[in-house]
């Protein structure tokens, strides 16, 4: 499991490694989720740490109260043996003890009769007690051969006694042996199973790995293709920026033109204006002396009433013009205005934003669009190779938890 894991914590930081590499550029949205993608794979990975860890320590406790099984189960095996022993001796020792007590009473029953034979040899009567003498001597010598059997007997059972002894001894030692033997054999067998359940856990996991590589290398070809298109696009954007940035200075310089040429229609203008004041003051300062002229010659006053018609058409005329240029005026002033509000447009747009209506402007809002399409897909790939892994990774747990449980339970 620790080889599983790290396997998949190295695929997981190449991955994430390539792709913070070729989405370095791209929006927040995705490093958040790569941040949220390590931070589940470090969760998974103490999950796992802390079952595998629960795992062994489960494994140990199993193990430590098997061997103490084993070591009441031989204990109780000695006990019986030595309790077998004891009563065989015990038996034996009854037999001997039997057969020495009838031994003594023998030989209480022949010093009674030699004694009795001794009493009748000293008052005279050996003829009568001939007979009973020698009954009662072949008796003697038939328990002494009994007492001699008995006695080899005795000997034959206290080597029998000593045969079983070492007998004991060696099956004990054999049954130590064997039983250790047992243990070892045991043991080999579960360390056995174990590699062997190691050994296909990680074929798989090679298997499951080298399925996962082949599964992303196209991943890793259409990365490298994105990569390179969005080079090529990014070159794009850098050609449009410049263009925007040339027709900038160009409007920076006709603003500049139509700066100048209102400076000279404002110093035009106020030049006509004060030489409009001049000769109005002019006019009137003649109309006052016309007046004058009037009041002292009244003879001459037709011809100074066509006069003033004709100074005051003029007078009018002026003014239209007056009016004109002032409207020429305003009309340059808004035009100075709309061309400064564009320039600080241009100059605060930034190229993701929305452009004027240009063919420039239009290779941006493509080139945008197709940047939103491809991250948006890009999400879609990242969430289901997620899915993937997340469900790879449920599937080795749930296999291996069983495995372990049942593993325990038969040793």
């Amino acid at each position: 499991e620790e080889m599983i894991v790290e396997n998949t914590t190295f695929l997981l930081s190449i991955l994430s490694l390539r792709l913070s590499l070729v989405l370095s550029s791209c929006e927040p949205e995705l490093q958040e989720l790569m941040r949220q993608i390590d931070i589940m794979i470090s969760q998974q990975r103490t999950q796992w740490e802390a079952e595998i860890w629960t795992t062994q320590v489960q494994l140990k406790t199993a193990q430590e109260e098997l061997s103490t099984s084993r070591e009441l189960l031989q204990r109780k095996e000695l006990e019986q043996q030595e309790s077998t022993k004891a009563e065989l001796i015990s038996k034996y020792e009854q037999q001997l003890q039997k057969v020495c007590e009838e031994l003594n009473k023998l030989k209480r029953s022949y010093q009674k009769l030699h004694r009795k034979h001794m009493k009748q040899d000293s008052t005279g009567a050996k003829d009568s007690d001939h007979s009973e003498v020698s009954r009662l001597k072949e008796k003697i010598e038939e328990q002494q051969r009994h007492s001699a059997d008995w006695e080899q007997q005795c000997v034959k059972y206290q080597k029998q006694l000593a045969t079983i002894e070492t007998l004991n001894k060696s099956l004990t030692q054999e049954s130590q042996w064997s039983l250790s033997k047992e243990r070892e054999h045991k043991d080999c067998c579960s360390q056995l199973q174990h590699l062997q359940a190691q050994l296909e856990k990680t074929q798989d996991s090679l298997h499951s790995q080298a399925l996962e590589l082949e599964r992303l290398r196209p991943l890793e070809v259409w990365l490298g293709q994105y990569q390179r298109e969005k080079k090529v696009r990014m070159n794009d954007l850098e050609r449009i920026i410049l263009i925007l940035a040339i027709q900038a200075e160009r409007l920076k310089q006709l603003l500049q033109a139509k700066d100048q040429e209102l400076q000279r229609a404002q110093q035009t203008h106020s030049g006509e204006v004060e030489g409009m004041r001049s000769e109005v003051s002019k006019l009137t300062s003649e109309l006052h002396q016309r007046d004058r002229a009037i009041s002292s010659h009244n003879g001459s006053m037709c011809s100074i009433r066509e006069q003033l018609r004709e100074e005051q058409q003029q007078t009018e005329q002026r003014t239209i013009q007056l009016k004109m240029t002032q409207a020429q005026l305003e009309t340059l002033k808004g035009e100075n205005q709309h061309l400064k509000s564009l320039l600080q447009r241009q100059d605060s747009r930034s190229p993701k934003e929305s452009l004027p209506p240009s063919p420039s402007g239009g290779m941006v809002s493509r080139f945008l669009e197709e940047e939103t399409l491809r991250s948006k897909e890009l999400l879609q790939i990242l969430d289901s190779h997620i899915q993937n892994m997340t469900d790879n990774n449920t599937r080795t747990v749930s296999k291996y938890l069983p495995s372990a449980l049942k593993w325990k339970t038969a040793t």
